[in-house]
C-alpha cells in the first residue's frame, strides 16, 4: 500500500464528517429540528460506509435499507410531536437523505461536488426567510418572463440557424439570438437581485448605490428617465431628494462601460482592447465628473424623497417583447450598417453609431463588433464607432434630464455627462493617433 492508498481512507470519512457537520450545524440553531450537529454527521458517515460496503460486497440491499430506515425514524419522530415544525420537519427530513446521499459519492471520491453542494444547502436551509420573502415579491408576470428567457436560452437558441442571410450577408440568426440572449441576461441578473434587495424608503440611504447599480444594468436610460421624472414631479424640491436622485442617475451611468466590458469580454473577447480603451475614458471622464458634481452637491442625502420619488420597479428585461424588440433593433442596425458601410466605409459605420447609439447603446456596440469581426471595418474604426455611439446616448441622456428633470437636478449630473464626453473624445482621438496611418 503506498502513501496516497493510506491516505485515502482518513481523508473521505473526513470529508464525510465536514460535511455532516456543516449542515448539522445549520439545523441545530432550529429549535424545532430534530436532528441536529451530532445527528447530521451520523448520518452522513452512514452513507459513507454504506457506499462501502455496497461495493465491496456488491449489493446495494443494505444501502437502501439503512436510508429508509433514517427517512422512516425522522418521520416518526416528527408524527409523535405535530406541533413541532410548522412545516411537519419536511425540510430536515429532505435535509438528512441528502446528507446521506452525500456521504454516499464522497465514497466513490467525488469530494469537491458533496463539499459544493453541501455549501449550496446549508444556503438554502439558512436563507429561508429572505427565500421566501423573494417568493412574494416575484410576481406571475416575472415568472412568465424567465420562463420565456429560459425557453429563448436553451430551446429557441439550439433551433437557430448558424448562416449569413440578407443584404451583404449582414444578419445571422444564430448571432443575433445569442446576442438577444446575453444582453437579456446581464439585464435579468441585475433585475433578479434588484428583487431580492428590495430596496425601500427605510434602507433608502444604503440602498441608494444599489439601485443605480441596478438600474444601469438593467438600463440606464430608463433609470435617468424616470428619476428625473420623479424630480420633475415631487414639486417643491428638496436638496436631500435631488441629491439622492443625482446619486442614482450617476450611478447607473458609470455602470454603463463596465455593463459593456462585459457583454464585449463575453461576446468578442479579441476586441477588448481597443474598446477597452473607449469604455476606460468613458468610465474614467464619468468618475472625475461625478466627483467633481459630488463635491458641489454637499454631501449624500440623508433622508428619503417622497414617495412619488420611491425606487421605481423596472420592467424584467428578460421579458419576450423586450428581447424581440431588441433582436429588431440589432437586426436592422446591422443591414443598414452593411449598407452603409460597403458604400462609404469608415463613414458609414460612424453614421449608423452616431444614429443608433441614442436608441439601443448595446445594439449598437454589438453591431460595430459585428462589423469588425466579419472584417468590414478595421480596429480603430471599431473603437471611434463605439465612442460616437457612447456620445450620442450620453447626450441623449443629458437631454432627458435637462428636459424631463428640474434645472437642480441637471446642475448637479451636468459634470457626470461632460467628463464621459470628455473621457470619450480623449479616448478616441488616443485611438486615430496610434493607429497605422
Amino acid at each position: 500500500m503506498n502513501d496516497v492508498d493510506a491516505l485515502r481512507m482518513p481523508i473521505l470519512f473526513g470529508s464525510s464528517l465536514a460535511v455532516g457537520l456543516v449542515i448539522g450545524l445549520e439545523r441545530e440553531r432550529r429549535a424545532e429540528a430534530k436532528a441536529g450537529v451530532r445527528t447530521f454527521t451520523l448520518i452522513t458517515l452512514a452513507g459513507t460506509l454504506n457506499a462501502m460496503l455496497a461495493e465491496q460486497t456488491g449489493s446495494t440491499w443494505l444501502w437502501a435499507a439503512t436510508l429508509v430506515v433514517i427517512g422512516a425514524s425522522l418521520v416518526s419522530a416528527y408524527a409523535i410531536d405535530r406541533t413541532a415544525s410548522p412545516d411537519g420537519g419536511t425540510t430536515t427530513i429532505v435535509a438528512a437523505l441528502v446528507c446521506f446521499a452525500l456521504g454516499s459519492i464522497i465514497w466513490f471520491e467525488h469530494v469537491a461536488l458533496a463539499v459544493g453542494l453541501a455549501i449550496a444547502c446549508v444556503a438554502l436551509l439558512h436563507y429561508k426567510t429572505e427565500i421566501e420573502l423573494f417568493s412574494h415579491r416575484v410576481t406571475a408576470r416575472d415568472v412568465s418572463a424567465t420562463l420565456q428567457f429560459a425557453a429563448l436560452a436553451f430551446v429557441v437558441l439550439p433551433l437557430v440557424p448558424d448562416r449569413d442571410i440578407g443584404p451583404h450577408g449582414a444578419i445571422n440568426p444564430y448571432n443575433i439570438w445569442l446576442m438577444v440572449v446575453l444582453v437579456s441576461g446581464v439585464g435579468w441578473a441585475g433585475y433578479v437581485v434588484w428583487r431580492l434587495a428590495a430596496v425601500d424608503d427605510r434602507r433608502w440611504r444604503y440602498g441608494m448605490a444599489l439601485v443605480g447599480l441596478l438600474g444601469g444594468l438593467i438600463s440606464s436610460t430608463i433609470t435617468t428617465l424616470v428619476y428625473a421624472r420623479a424630480a420633475r414631479s415631487e414639486g417643491e424640491p428638496q436638496p436631500e431628494h435631488t441629491r439622492a436622485h443625482a446619486t442614482i442617475i450617476t450611478i447607473a451611468n458609470l455602470v454603463v462601460p463596465l455593463r459593456l466590458a462585459l457583454v464585449t469580454a463575453i461576446a468578442a473577447p479579441n476586441a477588448a482592447i481597443i474598446t477597452g480603451k473607449i469604455l476606460f475614458g468613458a468610465l474614467a471622464g464619468g468618475a472625475l465628473g461625478a466627483l467633481y458634481d459630488r463635491w458641489r452637491g454637499a454631501g449624500p442625502p440623508t433622508a428619503a424623497p417622497d414617495q412619488a420619488s420611491a425606487p421605481h420597479d423596472p420592467v424584467n428585461p428578460a421579458r419576450l417583447t423586450v428581447a424581440l424588440g431588441f433582436a429588431a433593433v440589432y437586426a436592422a442596425i446591422l443591414i443598414v450598417a452593411a449598407i452603409l458601410v460597403d458604400r462609404f466605409g469608415a463613414a458609414g459605420a460612424y453614421a449608423v453609431a452616431a444614429i443608433s447609439g441614442w436608441a439601443d447603446l448595446d445594439a449598437a456596440m454589438l453591431a460595430t463588433l459585428r462589423l469588425n469581426d466579419a472584417g468590414a471595418i478595421d480596429a480603430p474604426t471599431l473603437g471611434v464607432s463605439l465612442g460616437i455611439a457612447i456620445l450620442a446616448n450620453t447626450l441623449f441622456k443629458a437631454g432627458i434630464v435637462a428636459v424631463v428633470g428640474r434645472r437642480i437636478l441637471f446642475s448637479r449630473t451636468r459634470a457626470l455627462f461632460a467628463g464621459t464626453i470628455l473621457g470619450v473624445l480623449a479616448a478616441m482621438a488616443q485611438t486615430l493617433y496610434s493607429s497605422p496611418h
